[in-house]
């Protein structure tokens, strides 16, 4: 609809703002970028959706309903956040090497001396034995 992108494009015109408002949230500007992007996605939802009135005294956009729907958004990305765990390396068993462990030929060999001697595909039955 013509609706919603003139109101996406009226929200674009103040996106440095959004995005100097998400790194107030302590967010680094990488992704004060992806919360930014995911707020126009959101809003436009919104208004496609539920028809959500997004200006305030009809003719400029309401700073407020953007700045409760980008401190949300980092608020759930914070919480998600949290749940992440992390282990260190320096904590993981790593098995030891077995010096004593010798690889046994495969057929690397066999299909690497194929491609050098250019063999015809019956060569290659006869060579693997096929």
């Amino acid at each position: 609809m013509y609706v919603e992108s003139n109101v996406l494009t009226e929200i674009y015109e103040k996106h440095k703002v959004w995005l100097e408002i998400v790194q107030t949230f302590s967010v680094n500007k990488e992704t004060a970028k992806d919360v930014v992007s995911e707020m126009y996605i959101n809003v436009q939802l919104h208004v496609q959706n539920k028809g959500a009135d997004v200006y305030y005294n009809k003719n400029e956009i309401n700073y407020y309903f953007i700045y409760i729907c980008l401190r949300n958004l980092v608020y759930d990305l914070k919480r998600k956040e949290k749940k992440v765990t992390y282990t260190s390396i320096d904590s993981l068993h790593l098995e030891q090497q077995d010096d004593d462990y010798l690889e046994k030929p495969d057929g690397y060999d066999k299909l690497k001396a194929i491609a050098d001697n250019n063999y015809g595909y019956d060569d290659v039955r006869a060579f693997t034995n096929r």
